[in-house]
């Protein structure tokens, strides 16, 4: 009670990596995403979601991700792996 399940702090974290790497023009699915939970994020409070893309790797490209509390202090933070699908 008053914790966010790890599960949706990983969701929010994960389209934070996609967001970031469509910022820089590359479609992309996740292929592998590593969070890394610092404190526990609390119910009812506002959070931050940053996104950061890292490098294109030619399919492959890497990003990272951080939900922040209201003092700036990292929540969790995530990298991916993702890859852009022959679609």
């Amino acid at each position: 009670s008053g914790i966010v399940h790890g599960g949706l702090v990983a969701s929010v974290l994960d389209e934070a990596l996609i967001y970031a790497a469509g910022a820089m023009g590359h479609k992309c699915v996740t292929g592998e995403i590593t969070v890394r939970y610092v404190i526990p994020a609390s119910t009812g409070v506002p959070y931050a979601l940053k996104g950061r893309f890292v490098e294109d790797k030619g399919r492959i490209v890497l990003a990272e991700s951080f939900l922040l509390d209201a003092d700036g202090q990292v929540v969790a933070r995530a990298t991916g792996k993702l890859f852009k699908p022959n679609i």
